[in-house]
């Protein structure tokens, strides 16, 4: 079982996927929104649907604590039925910029034997 770390430029041309710098946003353009259900805990589950007909994806269910307004998880569900699950586990604050917490250290990752493609 090989283990790999891919390390490519970043593309904004991401159409339909969902990416780390923009989990926050992706839905305000491009999405019908529909309220699912808000459950007894006061969670809602939102519904999204992609206005472009040749979309790969059939619907993202966002799960929402209207507690916090924080964003709980995301299902993606794609026309081939397959579906992808993001679970935000917790959130933690940065009041200033920690490289530990930013950086990529490729050192790491070399010493357990991951091995790395580059584009």
């Amino acid at each position: 079982d090989n283990e790999e770390v891919m390390i490519s430029t970043y593309s904004s041309n991401n159409e339909g996927g969902l990416d780390p710098s923009s989990l926050f946003s992706f839905y305000k353009d491009g999405y019908r929104i529909e309220l699912k259900e808000v459950t007894s805990e006061n969670q809602a589950f939102i519904q999204l649907f992609p206005i472009d007909s040749s979309s790969e994806i059939s619907e993202i269910i966002a799960q929402v604590d209207l507690n916090t307004d924080q964003l709980i998880s995301l299902s993606q569900i794609g026309l081939n039925e397959t579906q992808t699950i993001l679970v935000v586990e917790f959130y933690e604050e940065l009041t200033t910029k920690m490289p530990s917490k930013t950086s990529f250290d490729r050192a790491y990752y070399e010493g357990l034997g991951f091995y790395f493609i580059e584009d």
